[in-house]
């Protein structure tokens, strides 16, 4: 309904050629009508999965984000051009705005997008260096496909990728479970790089926590345990710190164990 009042206050040229598909009203004279207006940003508002009605809507809502631009907007209609052409620029997709620099995929094999059709769609790009931009009218131009690709993932390559695609990606990299003493060590730098004292029982009373649940050492979980204690810390208005009390509580609290 903001969208819908922005637009209504604003005075709304029409266009001179004739009625568009979102002007159904004849015209009688130079501008919008209220009703018209509204009618318009009701069609926005609702048709808003349609490339330039999305672009549109999108841009009245960051005008009620910023007041002082709309106000702007209001008090000099001859802007309304410029900020309707501003409104319609295009954004890039990712992969063009990461050329010459580094594309990283993470958590490769969650997204919403199935990981075949992902690869799929970049096999060619990788192979020719080269991708194809396509748009809203269906025009088609030549990008340059000049990055550096990084995938992660937890998952097995072999169920997220076909052999060709893995030719394709040049050098894969296994990141392996940390040892003991190297968990030891990532706990360690972690809570010196908070200013905060490392006291060797901490890790001691982890390790043993790890053996006797039988829980795999993850390099992400001494930056995850130490954060809970400051957690806890600031909860309970005590001064931040990492003792092997707060470790057990930051424990049981992360794995659900007691």
């Amino acid at each position: 309904m903001g969208g819908i009042a922005a637009l209504t206050n604003t005075r709304c040229p029409r266009r001179a050629q004739g009625p568009s598909e979102t002007e159904q009203a004849p015209i009688r004279d130079n501008e919008l009508s209220v009703t018209e207006a509204t009618q318009t940003a009701v069609h926005f508002a609702l048709g808003g999965y349609l490339s330039t009605e999305f672009l549109i809507t999108t841009g009245v809502l960051n005008l009620l984000r910023h007041p002082d631009q709309l106000d702007a907007l209001r008090g000099e209609p001859a802007l309304m051009d410029r900020a309707i052409e501003e409104m319609l620029r295009y954004d890039a997709p990712f992969q063009m705005k990461s050329n010459c620099g580094t594309l990283v995929i993470d958590d490769f094999g969650r997204q919403r997008v199935d990981p075949h059709e992902l690869l799929n769609r970049w096999i060619i790009p990788l192979e020719g260096h080269v991708d194809y931009l396509t748009f809203h009218t269906g025009k088609k131009i030549q990008v340059p496909f000049e990055q550096t690709l990084v995938i992660a993932t937890n998952l097995e390559p072999k169920d997220l990728a076909d052999p060709a695609f893995l030719r394709r990606m040049g050098y894969r990299l296994r990141v392996d479970m940390p040892t003991r003493s190297a968990y030891a060590e990532i706990l360690r730098s972690y809570i010196e790089k908070k200013k905060l004292v490392y006291r060797p029982e901490v890790v001691d009373l982890l390790l043993d926590l790890y053996d006797r649940t039988r829980t795999p050492l993850r390099s992400c979980e001494p930056r995850d345990l130490v954060e809970r204690c400051l957690d806890i810390c600031r909860y309970e208005g005590r001064p931040v710190d990492v003792t092997p009390e707060l470790m057990r509580l930051a424990w049981n609290n992360y794995f659900g164990t007691h």
